[in-house]
């Protein structure tokens, strides 16, 4: 069996709008504000296995007043969180 996909949740550090992405993916634009982000330097805030959980996390993300932790980006991407 080959390695398992997971999705990293985080935000835009522009304006702050969650967005999900998959390693090894290094930048991406916000869906938002355009931002040309390095995905590394972002604060990941939850790690899933499915886009479909990612998808319900962004979305609870965005109503008023949700706060959350954080792990670093490039601990997780370099395989020191799991």
């Amino acid at each position: 069996m080959g390695k398992q996909t997971c999705y990293l949740i985080t935000r835009c550090s522009q304006c702050q709008t969650p967005f999900y992405f998959r390693p090894p993916q290094k930048t991406k634009r916000c869906p938002r504000c355009n931002a040309l982000l390095t995905l590394s330097k972002l604060n990941i805030l939850y790690k899933v296995d499915h886009a479909e959980d990612a998808l319900k996390i962004i979305l609870k993300l965005k109503q008023p007043g949700t706060q959350t932790g954080f792990v670093e980006a490039s601990k997780i991407m370099d395989g020191e969180q799991s």
